[in-house]
């Protein structure tokens, strides 16, 4: 059996300063590993609340115009009504205009004709 080797602290304290360095290594790849996922992670959070700002602004759209539409077909049909007001008050205003009038015309010996 062979006696055993001496320890040699240089060589003890090189293999330790390897592994701490290796575990340091470990350790900062893996920082940078939740650094980028924590920068993924906010990119995702803030383009999600990016497209709910650009659907609500949609809706907010959507709805405008919805009312405007509305308001518009109001509006017409206001102005159709007021001109089927105006045309029958310019008709009726013209049947009693007409009907107080002696026109003068019709056929020979109708009650129309005046000329008798």
């Amino acid at each position: 059996q062979a006696p055993p080797r001496p320890v040699d602290l240089e060589e003890l304290e090189a293999e330790q300063l390897r592994r701490a360095l290796e575990a340091s290594a470990a350790e900062a790849e893996a920082e940078a590993e939740r650094a980028k996922q924590a920068k993924r992670e906010a990119e995702r959070r803030e383009h999600e609340e990016r497209r709910a700002r650009e659907r609500a602004l949609q809706r907010e759209w959507n709805a405008t115009q919805r009312q405007a539409h509305a308001r518009q077909e109001v509006e017409r049909a206001d102005t159709a009504r007021r001109e089927r007001e105006l045309q029958r008050a310019s008709a009726t205003a013209a049947a009693v205009a007409l009907s107080g009038l002696d026109l003068g015309f019709g056929p020979p010996g109708s009650d129309f004709d005046d000329a008798e």
